[in-house]
């Protein structure tokens, strides 16, 4: 089968083959044209070998291509992913030339009962609730990638403790290998780890690795490793009567270097969630420290040539910052500062051949700073703090008193408005800025912006307003409206746009301006939209249309009034122009019309005319309609 896809359902078994038959499956004729084969069974998903005979079976070899198999039930030592049922002559299994093998699988993944299981240059997945890999006569990997999660052994030879023979021997060549057991991890009779990447990982004390005759190690290539959640084996219960390193070892963690001849049952055990890679006196190792808190480091290099420069990064928490950066070397508690070079950065002469780096973390002090205190004081002299770290515990900022002031509340960092109740909680980070703003409890109709009244020389209500010099002329001519539809219009303003009521001098003063005919209702709107405290808000475009909408005309706008305005800001109409499109709107001045005010030219502020008869339509119509 070359570059197909072919789908099997078994109500039992995917594909099987009879006693004295064996199976070869190959789904492409070279790497780039690869097929693909998916069995779905209850049982099995590939079953070859006889159990009630002694002829000689084929092997089942897998050559090349996509193989996916799932199994569902759970049972009998015959279910599985792949099984070999012989009962007595051995029934091989190999996997090779590129073969992508994936098993899920109820029961256990590959089992090969009286034979050999061999994966030689292949991608092996395997899934199982019940034991992963098992080879009777032995089980080889070259230049492969293996991963199995077994709820049960992992990888295993079936007669563990019986006889010498080599056979019986787990031979790993060159593979990188993941194992995950809720058993032993990699279980054989001899153990024969050659070269590759190997990590295991055992629940609670069983053996990542455990041989009941011979554990040889026998691999120099840099990259090469070999981590154990657990024992590697431990004697008191049989396993590994000899432990052999053909080359000198260096445990990562610490540089500890493991001699070449056998090693006591003491340090085996002690390796457990050690890293052991080959040790080259011309080569050296960086690892990190695991048990640093609030930060850790990276290096440039994590092994090199003796006598090379490592630079270390220091990559702290949040609210945090590098103390210190240090390193050990073998043979020495003592750890040496790491100082910065001409470049700004932490670097250092890798001269021995293992380095860990280890270093502190400290709190970042950030600095709190507040602007309108002056002729303040706070109650029993209980000044706020002028610094903090994420550490330091939640504080409510104390409140300010001021002679002939009444405090109105604090504005500044993560602040939309003038609040009394501020608070920075524990594990808030960066600098901070607070302004007090006040209301003189002698109130008087002035221009706030004086130091006569109203606020106290820039801390406004509406802190950014200037006086314009020419205001607008007005084109009615007709009775003032009652003073309390400009206090309602003037009163939107503030719920709409600044989220609060406005107090009464608030209020007061922006009356008798429309009033006065200092300012008009354009001009209001546009100083409540330049505040400070409108800008405090950082509105988004969705919210900033809302607000106009919701402070100008008293209402949340259309769905499709709110795209209209969104699709102008997406074409490059800038914040200013959307304003002025409110302020010329018809809406608006129908809201003018309300309460007896003129519509100005929102560019240039000149006097606006209108068609008189045009006008008093509009005017009749919005007395009639609304």
């Amino acid at each position: 089968m070359t570059g197909s896809i072919l789908t099997i359902n078994g109500d039992i078994t995917g594909i099987f083959a009879p006693e004295s038959f064996g199976i070869f499956v190959q789904t492409g004729s070279n790497a780039s044209n690869q097929g693909t084969i998916n069995i779905n069974a209850k049982k099995n998903g590939i079953l070859f070998g006889g159990p009630n005979s002694a002829v000689n079976p084929r092997s089942l070899l897998l050559n090349g291509g996509n193989v996916n198999i799932t199994t569902v039930e759970s049972g009998t030592d015959i279910n599985g992913g792949i099984i070999d049922q012989s009962a007595t002559t051995p029934g091989n299994i190999d996997i090779k030339n590129g073969t992508v093998l994936t098993v899920n699988s109820k029961a256990d993944g590959i089992r090969a009962k009286k034979g050999t299981l061999n994966i030689q240059s292949s991608t092996v997945n395997i899934t199982a609730e019940g034991n992963g890999m098992a080879g009777n006569e032995g089980i080889t990997m070259n230049n492969s990638t293996v991963t199995v999660d077994s709820r049960s052994y992992a990888i295993y030879t079936d007669s563990v403790g019986a006889g010498t023979s080599s056979s019986k021997d787990i031979t790993i060549n060159a593979t990188g290998l993941t194992v995950t057991s809720n058993k032993n991890a990699i279980y054989a009779r001899n153990i024969n780890i050659n070269s590759g990447q190997i990590t295991t990982t055992a629940a609670g004390n069983n053996y990542a690795i455990a041989a009941s005759n011979m554990l040889t190690l026998d691999y120099s290539s840099a990259g090469d490793f070999i981590k154990a959640s657990s024992y590697f084996g431990d004697g008191s219960n049989g396993f590994v009567n000899n432990v052999t390193f053909s080359k000198e070892f260096m445990i990562l963690e610490n540089g500890q270097r493991v001699d070449g001849s056998s090693i006591i049952e003491e340090l085996l055990n002690g390796l457990a969630g050690k890293t052991l890679i080959p040790y080259n006196g011309s080569k050296f190792r960086i690892s990190i420290d695991p048990g640093l808190s609030h930060g850790t480091f990276t290096t440039d290099k994590t092994s090199g040539n003796i006598n090379e420069i490592v630079t270390v990064t220091p990559v702290p928490d949040n609210g945090y910052e590098a103390s210190s950066v240090k390193y050990k070397v073998t043979g020495s508690s003592e750890a040496t500062n790491i100082s910065k070079d001409t470049n700004d950065r932490y670097a250092f002469n890798a001269d021995k051949y293992w380095h860990m780096i280890t270093g502190s973390f400290a709190p970042v002090n950030y600095t709190i700073t507040y602007d309108g205190l002056e002729g303040a004081s706070f109650e029993n002299g209980a000044a706020n703090p002028d610094t903090y770290t994420v550490e330091t515990d939640s504080f409510t900022l104390n409140n300010p008193t001021k002679e002939g002031w009444t405090f109105l509340g604090w504005t500044g960092t993560d602040l939309n408005s003038a609040s009394t109740s501020v608070t920075v909680a524990k594990g808030s980070t960066g600098n901070r800025t607070y302004t007090a703003t006040w209301e003189n409890d002698n109130y008087t109709n002035d221009d706030p912006n004086t130091n006569n009244g109203g606020n106290n020389g820039g801390n406004n209500v509406i802190p950014n307003e200037k006086k314009d010099p020419s205001p607008e002329k007005y084109i009615d001519d007709y009775e003032e409206p009652e003073p309390n539809r400009y206090e309602v219009f003037v009163g939107n303003l503030y719920k709409g746009l600044l989220l609060r009521k406005g107090r009464k001098s608030e209020v007061t003063y922006w009356v008798n301006k429309l009033t006065g005919k200092e300012l008009s209702l354009a001009d209001v709107v546009r100083r409540f939209v330049d505040s400070d405290e409108f800008k405090a808000r950082n509105l988004d475009d969705v919210t900033y249309v809302d607000s106009l909408y919701k402070g100008m005309f008293g209402r949340s706008p259309e769905e499709w009034e709110l795209k209209y305005w969104l699709d102008a800001i997406a074409n490059s109409a800038d914040r200013d122009n959307v304003l002025a499109g409110f302020l010329n709107s018809d809406e608006f001045f129908g809201v003018r019309t309300k309460v007896r005010m003129a519509k100005g030219d929102v560019s240039n502020r000149a006097e606006v005319k209108y068609n008189q008869g045009l006008y008093e339509f509009v005017l009749r119509n919005y007395h009639i309609i609304l």
